[in-house]
């Protein structure tokens, strides 16, 4: 059995639709918000079908900019010499020191390879991400409870 990511319902069989540029795993009653990705695939070459079971999700980690800074030093290089030897735009990567941006994970793959350090980790499933549950029955919310929720705090704004 697998949950709707939409309607938050148990089914047999899901299927796979983009909503909003977002792939999500869907019933029948939710498809019709998004496009099939049977559609998608059949245009795309590129598409591959990741499983949520078996991916393991990766993050930043949060100390970055001194990890890039240590290795930057180590290695003798300015920030010209590392936007060349990554192929990143220098202004990125002063963002990056600076802390006001942090890298995507495919920019942080780049680093760490260019730089031989390590800037992944594997996700921390507690502590980092927040837990939504609607108040009526302790579930977790789906994205549409938490559109609806939106929906009536900008209501109850304007009145």
């Amino acid at each position: 059995m697998a949950t709707c990511e939409l309607c938050g319902a148990t089914y047999e069989t899901l299927q796979a639709v983009k909503v909003t540029g977002a792939t999500m795993m869907v019933c029948n009653n939710c498809k019709s918000h998004g496009k099939s990705m049977e559609l998608e695939q059949e245009r795309s070459h590129h598409f591959r079908r990741h499983s949520a079971t078996t991916r393991i999700e990766e993050e930043v980690v949060s100390d970055y900019a001194k990890l890039i800074q240590k290795a930057m030093t180590k290695k003798g290089w300015n920030l010209h010499q590392l936007a060349r030897a990554a192929s990143i735009k220098e202004s990125s990567i002063k963002n990056y020191l600076l802390s006001k941006l942090k890298p995507d994970l495919q920019t942080a793959k780049q680093l760490e390879k260019t730089l031989d350090i390590s800037l992944t980790q594997e996700a921390s499933s507690s502590g980092e991400t927040q837990s939504f549950s609607s108040e009526k029955d302790e579930a977790p919310l789906t994205l549409g409870d938490m559109l609806l929720k939106q929906l009536e705090k900008e209501k109850s704004k304007k009145l």
